[in-house]
């Protein structure tokens, strides 16, 4: 009886090891999983961060875009197409006709009148 217990004890202790080893390897994979999403986190929000700059600089551009065309009393779209023929606007003549007022929606057009056919009889 105490050779079954000694070995019943013997397994258990085994197990036991076996689980906390498994235990181990598990949370050593969760903080290494934690560790790589911490750090794609702080990657994307330090790319937010120099977008964020990068689009308060093409504000400014944009401001004094605005103001040359209408020191020159051109329309900003025809000073950017002139710069997008020197290859210098054309992102920012994307971002000014995002920017741009929506136009007004049309107003539907009545619908048209159709002549009612004539039935020739033979």
């Amino acid at each position: 009886m105490t050779e079954q217990t000694t070995a019943t004890s013997a397994a258990t202790s085994k197990r036991q090891a076996q689980l906390e080893a498994l235990i181990a390897k598990e949370e050593k994979a969760r903080a290494e999983r934690m560790a790589n999403l911490k750090a794609r986190l702080e990657k994307e929000q330090s790319k937010t961060k120099e977008l964020a700059v990068g689009m308060e600089g093409l504000g400014a551009v944009m401001d004094q875009l605005d103001d040359l065309a209408t020191k020159h009393s051109v329309s900003m779209l025809k000073l950017l197409d002139f710069l997008a023929k020197q290859k210098v606007g054309e992102t920012a003549r994307v971002v000014y006709r995002r920017k741009r007022e929506p136009k007004a929606p049309k107003e539907p057009k009545a619908p048209r009148k159709v002549a009612a056919k004539k039935v020739v009889k033979k």
